[in-house]
Order: structure tokens, then C-alpha cells, then sequence
């Protein structure tokens, strides 16, 4: 996970430009409506894009499946796909910010274009993300019915440890378990909203799922350096390639909260490492 600087373009020129590539009828309401959605775009702002105390503006039901429709010109190889592109374009190193785990190829509407038409096509409410991450929030939508979610670019993650992993040894092989810890003094807000993010996108299970590989990539080096220097050795080295991950993603990130669960287990770091 890692927080996402908001867009800076313009959104009403973004609606010009999606209204001069729609048919000649849609064109002409869209610019009927533009005073409208302008004011709408004031209001998302001003209520941080939060949809518990944002009310969707009132249009007529022809008037919301015009401007539902604008989103279809943001679509891959569509003519408007540029702002697309450059939202996706906007992750760090291509990844997606809600998970770290895949890259982003799909943009997700923070708040839902069914209900929130007009803001079909503004950056603010489009989050570049994994396709598995837009999918899981649509499927587990009542999963976090009445909590709140975080926004990419208004709320973020806060900058506080929050997220552990500890390892589990077995008989022959090792797990690697995550789970959420509340920082003390966390405002509940934050809490409710860091909790139905990782129920709703499976990041727990994801996450375990991805440790095995990560791990299975450091075996070898672990057991060189387990002979080498022993337990403590292994420790410096998931020390040191955690306070890489923190350097370019976050404290955070799953994959420092996994080497740094590792590390600070002495029986993995001295046993462990031999039945990965």
C-alpha cells in the first residue's frame, strides 16, 4: 500500500474535452449541464469525496445515462483514452496503490458512476488500480456496507505501523500470517476504514499467498548467509532488505511487514530458513 498524490488537471477541461468527442445531441446537453456538474465537482471536493455525506446531485434519468456514458470515451483505445492513460501513468512504478501487489491496468470509481453519474469521468474519483482489486471491491461491497472506506487521495494511509507479519513454523515447511495491529491513539475513523479496505480486498490472504514466493526467492541467500553467520546473520539480512522496501514504498508495505516479521523471529531466523 502506499498513499497517491491527487490528480492536478483541470477537471472541467477534462469534461470539454470527453463532451467534443461525443455525439452532436450528447455534446449539446453535456454543455446544458456543465454549470451543474461544475458545482458537483465543487461539492466532491469539498466533502473529500466522501459518500456518507456527499448527496448525488439531482439530474433527470436521461440526463445521468449521458453522463454516465462520458466514462466509455476513458476506455483502452477509446478517444479520450488519454486521460486514462494518464492516470494509470500516475502510479508509482506501475503498481497499484490499494494492494502493492499487481500492477494497475484499471481505473476504479471511488464513487460509483450508477449512482454518482457525474462523476463519471473525474480524477478525483478514478483510483488507478489492479484489476483484482476493482473487482474484489465490487464483489465485497456488502462485506463493508456502513464502514467507512479510505480514499486514495483525500484520507490515505496514515503514517503509523499498522500492519504485522509473523511467521508459523510447521513440521516441514513455514507460513507467514498478516493481520492488522491499531496503533495506540489511532482515531477510530481511521481504524474502521483500514479494517473494511483489507476485509473487502482479501489483502490478509493475498498477502499470504505472496509471502511464500518472496520468500522462497531469498531462500538460498538466507542459507548462505544462515552458514555463514548463523541466525543473527539472516536477521541483518531481512533487516536490510526491509529498510529497502520501507525506502521506496512505506513503512507500511507488505513486504517490509513480512521481512521485518521474519527478522524479529529468532526460531525462523535460526530454523526457520531450512524449511522454506
Amino acid at each position: 500500500m502506499y498513499n497517491a498524490n491527487a490528480p492536478s488537471a483541470d477537471p472541467l477541461d477534462d469534461y470539454d474535452y470527453v463532451a467534443d468527442h461525443r455525439e452532436a445531441a450528447a455534446k449539446a446537453r453535456l454543455g446544458v449541464l456543465k454549470t451543474d456538474v461544475a458545482k458537483a465537482y465543487g461539492r466532491y471536493v469539498s466533502h473529500a469525496g466522501n459518500g456518507r455525506t456527499l448527496s448525488a446531485a439531482n439530474f433527470k434519468a436521461t440526463d445521468r445515462v449521458i453522463l454516465r456514458e462520458n466514462y466509455r470515451k476513458l476506455d483502452k483505445n477509446a478517444s479520450c483514452d488519454r486521460i486514462r492513460n494518464e492516470i494509470l501513468e500516475s502510479t508509482k512504478w506501475g503498481r497499484c496503490p490499494y494492494c502493492r501487489l499487481e500492477e494497475a491496468t484499471t481505473l476504479d470509481h471511488i464513487l460509483e458512476k450508477e449512482d454518482y453519474p457525474e462523476f463519471s469521468i473525474l480524477r478525483l474519483n478514478l483510483a488507478p488500480v489492479c484489476s483484482r482489486c476493482n473487482t474484489l471491491k465490487q464483489t465485497n461491497k456488502g462485506l463493508v456496507a456502513g464502514h467507512e472506506r479510505l480514499h486514495l487521495y483525500f484520507s490515505g494511509y496514515p503514517m503509523e505501523e499498522f500492519l504485522v507479519s509473523r511467521p508459523v513454523l510447521r513440521a516441514s515447511s513455514v507460513a507467514f500470517k498478516f493481520f492488522l495491529r491499531a496503533p495506540s491513539g489511532i482515531d477510530p475513523w481511521w481504524w474502521d476504514a483500514i479494517e473494511a479496505h483489507f476485509v473487502s480486498l482479501d489483502l490478509a490472504g493475498r498477502y499470504e499467498r505472496r509471502a511464500q514466493v518472496e520468500m522462497q526467492d531469498r531462500r538460498d541467500e538466507m542459507l548462505r548467509v544462515h552458514a555463514a553467520s548463523g541466525g543473527s546473520g539472516v536477521q541483518r539480512f531481512l533487516q536490510s532488505n526491509a529498510q529497502s522496501i520501507s525506502a521506496n514504498w512505506s513503512r507500511e508495505d507488505w513486504l517490509s511487514a513480512l521481512l521485518i516479521g521474519a527478522a524479529g523471529d529468532t526460531i525462523f531466523c535460526n530454523m526457520g530458513v531450512h524449511r522454506l
